[in-house]
């Protein structure tokens, strides 16, 4: 041992590398909290003027029994045995999650005359007799176009192939619980779900009222 005026008795590996980090002091490794005696007596012969036990006071079974120990191999051995209470560090300040904010960023109105003209008037009246921004009804509307459209509109990216791609309107409404969402969205909705409504004919080639088709 380089520095044996000061040498180091540790239960296990970890806390004996901790201790000769921290000091600088060489340090002997029992790997057993039954082994400190015999450890502690093997030093003792060569190293009498001060070994320091690294054992834990108090807490779990296996701390105490390893403190037990280190006492132990203190009054049986001539060297000097110090058990080496645990440090706990200052306990960090709790972090507590920030809240998140509620508030909307800023947007402009829609400006309806950006809607093709024959939705136009339809738009602002349904957002004006709800009273709900013009956007909700807008979208519907736009979305429902581009249903009706489907396939009879596709672009071409390239101009010498027959590669073909078929757009798809997707649409949404952001808004608070309560705010006329899904009754805007309905109203302009409602042409969409008359045209596909198929009549009920039957096989006397009447409809299903009893009108003539």
């Amino acid at each position: 041992m380089e520095d044996a005026a000061k040498p180091c008795i540790a239960e296990g590996f970890a806390t004996g590398e901790s201790v000769h980090e921290a000091t600088g002091y060489p340090v002997a490794v029992a790997f057993n909290a039954g082994n400190l005696l015999a450890t502690a007596q093997a030093m003792g012969a060569t190293a009498r003027s001060g070994c320091r036990d690294a054992s834990r006071r108090g807490g779990s079974a296996p701390a105490r029994a390893g403190y037990e120990s280190a006492s132990a191999a203190d009054s049986a051995s001539g060297a000097w045995l110090r058990p080496v209470a645990r440090q706990h560090p200052e306990p960090e300040p709790r972090c507590y999650p920030l809240p998140i904010p509620s508030a909307l960023l800023p947007v402009e109105p829609l400006d309806v005359a950006l809607l093709p003209q024959a939705r136009r008037e339809r738009v602002a009246d349904i957002a004006d007799w709800m009273q709900c921004p013009p956007d909700f009804p807008a979208v519907g509307a736009m979305v429902a176009l581009s249903s009706v459209i489907g396939r009879k509109a596709c672009l071409c990216p390239k101009r010498h192939d027959d590669w073909l791609v078929v757009p798809n309107l997707w649409g949404a409404i952001v808004g608070r619980p309560g705010v006329m969402k899904s009754p805007a969205l309905a109203e302009v909705l409602k042409p969409l779900g008359k045209a596909g409504k198929k009549p009920d004919f039957r096989d006397d080639g009447g409809a299903a009222d009893g009108t003539a088709c």
